[in-house]
């Protein structure tokens, strides 16, 4: 999973470097939005999708996020973009935060 995140982290336009070190959960509401262009709509509907399979395997503490930007694509606003922004830097500065399942003597799947 980390080249994964790592290989949609490489693809990203360059705004969208910086880190993030919060969860991305503070940036959801926002009630004045201005629809997004189409082709920005596009490229957030091909990003968001990138990151269905991490959120659910390893990048757990973004599933909120990235589910709430899934509810956006039909309708994308430029604030979803900035979200969806958010999330990226977030990832960036913490790929390396995965969820380890530690079973007990005893127990099994």
């Amino acid at each position: 999973m980390y080249k994964y995140i790592e290989k949609i982290l490489s693809e990203l336009p360059l705004y969208m470097n910086w880190t993030l070190k919060t969860s991305v959960a503070n940036y959801l509401e926002n009630p004045k939005a201005k629809k997004l262009p189409e082709d920005k709509a596009q490229q957030f509907h091909h990003l968001v999708a990138k990151l269905l399979h991490p959120r659910r395997c390893t990048q757990q503490d973004t599933q909120t996020t990235v589910s709430f930007l899934y509810t956006r694509l039909q309708m994308s606003y430029e604030v979803d973009y900035k979200k969806l922004t958010k999330v990226f830097q977030y990832l960036r500065n913490n790929s390396d935060l995965t969820l380890t399942v530690e079973l007990r003597k005893g127990t099994s799947w």
